[in-house]
């Protein structure tokens, strides 16, 4: 199915607990399912009721016919209409229910005519989207044209209540909502949230945070922004009923930082660490002795899910909400009354008992591990029928035949490694049938798609006893290997050989994306072998690898097995000449084996904007003032340091915004950022097209890795001019000066403040870029010069 996501966007924007929801949501349908699933958002300004009313009325009027279902959990996205309507709350506008502190709705004859009118209206239509015109356009004029009427739209008031509540009402009608599901029990039970009688599915949501368990117990952590709600005021008093010498530490940002600080003056064990990276929050929850969580009231938590992930009892309160959902006194964690004494006391068993600590924590961690998105998948999607299987013959168009070999999805194509396979393949397409086998994870159904004409995705899911010794080895060490089990558990999930089997039989050459299923290719066939190397493996992995200890194991084994891939394959495939010297030089492979295929980018679908065209764009959007600096990436360590280095620049440049898209967002807590970074996640196409063309600058400041880097090519061809480091610029070919401007790290706000102070200059390093891809950079362009270095290299195809 295609599937879409309708929310709102905050303005200001910023990345909340819903935004990284919808985005793993979004990232597990199209990775881990057949369905395909996009985000469409919409701007949804609430300071006011007015700006509220606006976002409503333009949510009623979107029409999303192309899909096959929507997926909204918030007002007002769920005012969309649909056939297939599936609402996964996470909240009403909780100023207006739970938490509305006014005086409920005054007798009618005591409002102005137009109010009273408003009301009869309402009172009459309940339930009838046909008078939703009517409604906003009677809202329309009390707004411009009736001073007294629009006088009495207190935000929260009884009046402005009373119109969110039909509104909501009648969006969510059961006879308009296939299925009700909420995030928590606390969300399914609030008053006036569902239809009386609805039946409400709760599915609990995991976290996007990569956390593992530590061995160490140190100090009590919790991390929260610092407002009211959260109650962190009520930790920092609570170690005053504590005599162990064991720290606090908090970290985050927020508006009660200072009353804060100044609460735990004078107790030395208590820290305010400030902002914190994802990478940095891992590894506290990892030290941590337990972790505080005492919110009010709230929704679900995600903070007592990562803690639990990292086998660390978490402490709460009795009036949390979400989080006493999942923390079960004495059995996984601590659940006590809600005042500094009873927590006192929580925090001194702990302190005092760490083998108390490390038993809650260890059953916690299972708990959690039972929260996944493929739970939540099963509650809002129906299960559909496998694709019926397509035989081999009935597919073939020509007589030459390629086998690609993954460990990820492909389609649709999200992050640099999923582009490349994607475009290059297609490309390719025109040539070959191609067969990507991708390994993807348990659970996933095995379908068969065309992804693109001639080019087929066939997704095969890891066994139970695969997976399973794969999360036995991720315990181990603290960076992702998925792909390194790969090559070492691929006899455990039978029907990956099979599947290569049978299409290897027909097939002109296996390919080896990546050197970890080459040793599943070589095993079920003895056809010639390419290996598409993205990468100099060997040293990404030694770079990120612990040095000692299983680390070092295994970037061993990942340096011998590029080895035997390289001296196996008849022909490697590489991004950069770079990479081919390395591996040439490390492993005694002859030079003539490379073919030289860089990253490339679609220049046809890529729309260049000079200078004026995106001036205008900022004028017709109001942002003409603003200066955006623009870094794209998936979570792949080197795009982690390099948002890392973002952070620090953007520390010592508070007047530029800088907009941060792609995967690399979920690596990073979004209340701990600084106030002007926008981390916007996976965007959609159009998204992604609008925001390249509001930048008035492009980052990449790579400081590790190999081959070279897609988004470059994407912002050359889109007109944004460019500020590198060498590394993040390697295997173009750009001349610093005249394609863009090479710079360190250190260097590059001096770089920033010259590019946007000579916008002219700026202007002539983009058009040089983007002829420069237009003549070395494009697929087309690529993958013609690649089928050639293949023909005459290989000597091997009919």
């Amino acid at each position: 199915m295609k599937i879409a996501i309708v929310a709102p966007c905050p303005v200001p924007f910023i990345v909340g607990g819903a935004e990284k929801l919808w985005w793993g949501l979004a990232r597990h349908f199209n990775e881990n399912t057949p369905h395909q699933a996009d985000i469409i958002k919409l701007p949804a300004p609430e300071a006011d009721f007015w700006s509220l009313m606006d976002s409503y009325q333009r949510f009623s009027l979107l029409r999303l016919d192309g899909f096959d279902l929507v997926i909204s959990g918030k007002y007002p996205a769920w005012m969309v209409e649909h056939p297939r309507h599936v609402c996964y709350m996470l909240h009403r506008l909780r100023g207006l229910y739970d938490a509305y502190p006014g005086p409920p709705l005054g007798d009618a004859r005591s409002y102005p005519p137009a109010i009273r009118t408003l009301l009869d209206l309402l009172d009459h239509n309940r339930g009838r989207r046909e008078i939703l015109p009517e409604l906003f356009a009677s809202l329309m004029e009390i707004s411009t044209d009736d001073e007294e009427a629009k006088a009495a739209f207190d935000f929260p008031g009884p009046l402005s209540r009373v119109v969110v509540h039909f509104l909501d009402n009648l969006a969510l009608d059961p006879a308009r909502i296939r299925r009700f599901a909420a995030i928590s029990h606390t969300v399914a039970r609030r008053p006036d949230y569902f239809p009386a009688g609805a039946e409400v599915a709760v599915v609990y949501p995991p976290s996007n945070l990569t956390v593992s368990p530590g061995d160490r117990y140190e100090s009590f952590f919790t991390v929260s922004r610092l407002d009211e709600p959260k109650r962190v005021g009520l930790l920092i008093e609570a170690m005053g009923h504590v005599e162990a010498d064991v720290k606090l530490l908090i970290a985050g940002v927020g508006p009660a930082e200072e009353r804060l600080r100044a609460l735990a003056d004078g107790d030395s064990r208590i820290s305010l660490l400030g902002f914190k990276s994802d990478a940095e929050l891992a590894t506290l929850y990892q030290n941590a002795l337990a972790v505080p969580f005492v919110p009010y009231q709230e929704d679900y938590g995600l903070i007592t899910v990562e803690a639990m992930l990292a086998a660390k009892p978490v402490i709460t309160v009795k009036d949390a909400g979400g989080p006493t959902e999942l923390v079960r006194h004495g059995e996984n964690g601590l659940s006590v009354d809600a005042t500094p004494q009873a927590l006192g006391r929580a925090f001194t068993q702990l302190a005092e008992d760490r083998q108390l600590a490390r038993t809650l924590g260890k059953r916690g961690r299972q708990d959690a591990e039972k929260i996944t998105w493929h739970a939540v998948a099963d509650i809002l999607v129906d299960s559909l029928p496998k694709p019926p299987f397509i035989p081999t013959a009935a597919r073939r168009r020509r007589n030459k035949k390629l086998v690609v070999v993954t460990t990820f999805a492909i389609h649709p194509p999200r992050h640099g490694g999923q582009n490349r396979v994607y475009h290059l393949y297609r490309r390719l397409a025109a040539e070959f049938d191609i067969v990507i086998i991708a390994l993807v994870d348990q659970g996933v159904p095995q379908t068969r798609v065309e992804i693109a004409p001639g080019l087929w995705e066939l997704r095969i899911a890891k066994s139970r006893e695969h997976a399973a010794q794969e999360a036995r080895l991720q315990e181990q060490v603290p960076i992702p290997i998925a792909d390194i089990a790969a090559a070492l558990y691929y006899r455990h999930t039978p029907a990956l050989l099979d599947a290569i089997q049978q299409e290897s039989a027909d097939a002109t050459a296996l390919v080896a994306c990546h050197p970890y299923l080459f040793p599943a290719l070589a095993e079920v066939s003895a056809k010639p072998v390419w290996y598409e190397a993205q990468d100099v493996e060997f040293q990404l992995k030694a770079a990120l690898m612990p040095r000692e200890g299983m680390g070092a194991e295994l970037a061993a084994r990942v340096k011998r097995l590029e080895q035997t891939c390289c001296e196996a394959a008849q022909s490697i495939l590489v991004c950069a000449k770079e990479d081919a010297e390395i591996l040439s030089r490390e492993f005694l492979v002859d030079p003539n084996k490379f073919i030289l295929t860089p990253n490339g980018t679609n220049c046809d679908e890529i729309e260049y904007k000079d200078l004026p065209a995106r001036q205008a764009l900022k004028r017709r959007l109001g942002c003409a003032a603003q200066r955006f600096v623009l870094f794209m990436g998936s979570g792949h360590q080197p795009n982690i340091t390099a948002t890392e280095d973002i952070f620090k620049l953007a520390a010592a440049l508070p007047k530029i915004f800088f907009v941060i898209v792609g995967s690399v967002c979920y690596a990073f807590d979004p209340a701990l950022k600084p106030e002007n970074v926008w981390l916007l996640g996976e965007v959609t196409e159009i998204s992604r097209k609008i925001i390249m063309e509001l930048a008035d600058i492009a980052l990449n400041p790579m400081s590790g890795g190999s081959g070279t880097n897609l988004k470059m090519l994407d912002y050359f061809a889109a007109g944004v001019p460019v500020i590198a480091t060498d590394k993040g610029a390697r295997g173009l070919d750009v001349v610093d000066g005249e394609h863009l401007l090479i710079r360190s790290v250190v260097d590059m706000p001096r770089a920033l403040d010259q590019l946007l102070a000579q916008p002219e200059y700026a202007a002539r390093l983009s058009r040089s870029a983007r002829r420069h891809v237009e003549e070395h950079f494009d697929w087309q362009v690529i993958a013609s010069r690649t089928l050639a270095d293949i023909q005459r290299l290989t000597h091997s195809l009919p």
